[in-house]
């Protein structure tokens, strides 16, 4: 099966299986590929946003097959703070990337063992770019 991964000036990065590193993409030239399940190299997993569109990509290769989900936020995603948490966490062999920045949706859901409260479980965890750099400079 092929995934085509639309143009655009992504942030983000993709790991490939032959890489020691990821490849970093930092939002300054076009980015565009497909992602056969049967090729090798592969990507291992991937995180691309693309602020123009504000559209999340994330790409895991499992069990000999790609994952790929695609999640576009709107502006009342962005306004609406009761059910979404922004995280950060530290990056790990991302050339000059300190940061991974994602927002954690929430969703409401009738809990039988809180005498059928409403309570907010963990619903999509949607990447959103590059919080800045491990030497302190802006974002990217």
């Amino acid at each position: 099966m092929t995934h085509e991964i639309k143009t655009a000036n992504y942030i983000g990065y993709l790991w490939k299986s032959d890489q020691q590193k990821p490849e970093v993409l930092r939002g300054d030239k076009e980015f565009c590929t497909s992602l056969n399940d049967s090729e090798n190299p592969f990507v291992i997993e991937g995180n691309l946003w693309d602020p123009a569109s504000m559209t999340s990509t994330t790409i895991k290769f499992v069990d000999g097959r790609y994952i790929v989900k695609t999640c576009t936020l709107t502006d009342e995603d962005l306004m609406n703070s009761d059910t979404i948490t922004k995280k950060t966490y530290i990056a790990h062999r991302l050339e000059g990337v300190h940061l991974l920045k994602f927002m954690q949706f929430w969703k409401e859901e009738k809990d039988e063992l809180c005498e059928g409260m409403i309570t907010l479980v963990p619903d999509k965890l949607v990447f959103v770019g590059f919080e800045n750099n491990k030497e302190g400079g802006q974002e990217i």
